[in-house]
């Protein structure tokens, strides 16, 4: 198996050992390589934008939302480097950009599996708009 580094969020709130009103506890952990589904692509992660629900969790505006997935990064580019058996009109190799599903997450991460809906091609000559995404 092959490990790599992800941020998770673990909570926000008032820190116990300081006049800090909020505090941020993230933990960077080793975790296991995500293998794609059928209808996924493991996507090298290169880039991850902080998003505006990023910022709202990180600053504690959201602490008592309790996400399925505590991994954060939601925009993403990078490269794919695996493809699963269903997916079509992309291949390994291709650079992309990707916005993840809240129940997803997982671009402060080195890799991320994610269906190939919210992926698409990235291009230095052309701007990624919503009709380049499929949700």
């Amino acid at each position: 198996s092959c490990w790599f580094y992800s941020v998770r969020w673990r909570s926000s709130g008032p820190d116990p050992t300081s006049n800090v009103e909020i505090c941020v506890f993230v933990d960077v952990e080793q975790i296991q390589k995500p293998t794609p589904l059928s209808n996924e692509v493991l996507i090298q992660v290169s880039s991850c934008g902080v998003s505006f629900y990023d910022k709202r969790v990180i600053s504690g505006v959201l602490a008592d939302f309790k996400p399925s997935s505590r991994l954060l990064g939601y925009e993403i580019s990078g490269t794919i480097e695996k493809i699963g058996n269903t997916v079509k009109g992309l291949a390994v190799g291709e650079d992309v950009v990707a916005v993840l599903p809240l129940d997803v997450g997982g671009g402060f991460a080195e890799y991320v599996a994610v269906a190939s809906d919210y992926v698409g091609p990235y291009s230095k000559n052309r701007p990624i708009f919503k009709e380049h995404l499929h949700f």
